[in-house]
């Protein structure tokens, strides 16, 4: 009975994968329902949940990751004022200050304004008096041109973002399944105590009927003893199944936030939809199974995110095969009086420019880096292999086992309803005075169960 529930969830929770939730507000309060459904259930977790919460905060976690890599492009602002003045003497004043500019192409274009003055100023850093002002470019020829860590720290950031909100889909399919399993395991003790409850309330009427019969003369003193220890024995049961679906009902409850963050309490009279009781799963076809299994791919959370650790060890590899490249950074400046328009003081004739190179012989940390990625990337091929494998097969055995579920379901139907007839039989039975109460009790008995 409990693995018929737990596919009855994981049905579900397939269905959840497949479906995008809208976020809609309950328009009532546990305390006032009556009929507790599990529509209500999942609106309630989805809406007010601290777990769903949580999950919600993941996809804010993403962007804002985005935006931080892309900070590495902002325009920056520097300044640096150095001076130094002795015995009255100026020693010397440096200052700098200026913008630099940096682009997703690798090149980076900066402006600034330097003056410096003083008695022992180095000749070097000497200018004229007003200052000097620099325009420039700098290009990474080799190492950095087509890719450098900017741009994949920005990719890796997407990709992260991509990637928490598939981690968020799969804490709320988790969420969800662990609600809807509780809340089956609550319908299964709510329906076990109305039969008990039915039950006890035939027991009893059978009992003074009995106590009748017995007064008037037409059954034994037996009979009555008997029809009271099975009276008792359907009030054990009762008050046991009560004291089930209390722990059902509770465990049920830690599902049930309000918009405040304080728990609810589901009331004691709420009881599931009466048609819950009655329909079970429906069933799909050979040919919605061949789409849910083409479909696990694009949505199953887990495998996305392996998708996504092998596109970010991708981008890794890529960065990881520049550092192969030498490094060769060339940069160019114009320079220019302080005195004078700025735009039009520039001379081709005034200018800084130099270059840096630099190039490990042997490559080793670049070679060893690049296999260890491809190893990675291997290694992250297998599990995402294995745990599509795993989901597959998973998702097969449970629909052969809910395609099992439902005959055994159905045969269970057929054999309560004879044993029904069996128990009516037995009744007749007794009336007309060719039955005994054991006969009867132990007919009703396996009708009960």
């Amino acid at each position: 009975m409990k693995k018929s529930y737990d596919v009855l969830a994981l049905v579900c929770l397939v269905c959840m994968c497949l479906l995008c939730w809208p976020a809609a507000s309950p328009a009532q309060q546990p305390d006032s329902l009556a009929v507790f459904g599990p529509q209500d259930l999942l609106e309630y977790v989805e809406t007010y949940h601290p777990l769903a919460r949580q999950a919600g905060l993941l996809s804010e976690q993403g962007r804002q990751a985005v935006r931080a890599a892309r900070g590495a492009f902002d325009p920056e602002l520097k300044s640096n004022l150095d001076q130094k003045r002795f015995e009255g003497k100026n020693y010397y004043r440096s200052l700098q200050a200026g913008m630099r500019i940096p682009t997703s192409y690798g090149m980076s274009f900066k402006a600034a304004y330097e003056q410096n003055s003083g008695v022992f100023l180095n000749p070097e850093n000497r200018l004229p008096d007003a200052g000097l002002w620099t325009a420039g470019v700098s290009v990474p020829l080799g190492q950095g041109l087509l890719f450098d860590e900017r741009r994949l720290a920005v990719q890796q950031a997407r990709v992260m973002a991509r990637a928490t909100e598939a981690e968020r889909v799969r804490m709320l399919n988790d969420l969800f399944y662990d609600a809807l399993k509780t809340y089956w395991q609550w319908v299964m003790a709510w329906e076990q105590t109305q039969i008990y409850e039915q039950a006890v309330e035939l027991a009893g009427i059978r009992f003074e009927g009995i106590k009748a019969s017995f007064l008037q003369g037409d059954k034994p003193a037996i009979d009555t003893l008997e029809a009271y220890m099975l009276l008792q024995n359907r009030q054990l049961s009762y008050n046991e199944s009560l004291l089930a679906l209390q722990h059902e009902r509770l465990r049920l409850s830690n599902f049930l936030w309000n918009a405040e963050g304080l728990p609810l309490q589901l009331p004691l009279e709420a009881g599931p939809p009466s048609r819950v009781a009655n329909e079970g799963p429906e069933l799909m076809g050979e040919e919605q199974l061949a789409l849910l299994m083409q479909q696990l791919t694009a949505n199953h959370p887990e495998l996305r995110l392996y998708e996504y650790k092998i596109t970010d060890l991708q981008l890794q590899g890529r960065w990881k095969r520049e550092k192969l490249k030498p490094k060769l950074m060339l940069e160019y400046n114009l320079l220019s009086h302080a005195a004078g328009e700025f735009a039009g003081s520039f001379s081709t004739n005034n200018y800084k420019w130099g270059f840096a190179f630099s190039f490990p012989l042997f490559l080793r940390t670049a070679r060893a880096e690049l296999e260890l990625n491809r190893l990675k990337l291997q290694q992250a091929g297998l599990g995402r292999e294995q745990k599509q494998l795993e989901i597959t097969n998973k998702v097969m055995a449970y629909y052969n086992q809910l395609q099992t579920l439902r005959q055994q379901l159905d045969l269970y139907t057929d054999v309560a309803q004879n044993y029904r007839r069996l128990f009516e039989a037995e009744v007749e039975k007794f009336r007309l005075g060719e039955s005994s109460v054991f006969l009867l009790n132990s007919r009703e008995l396996k009708y009960i169960e």
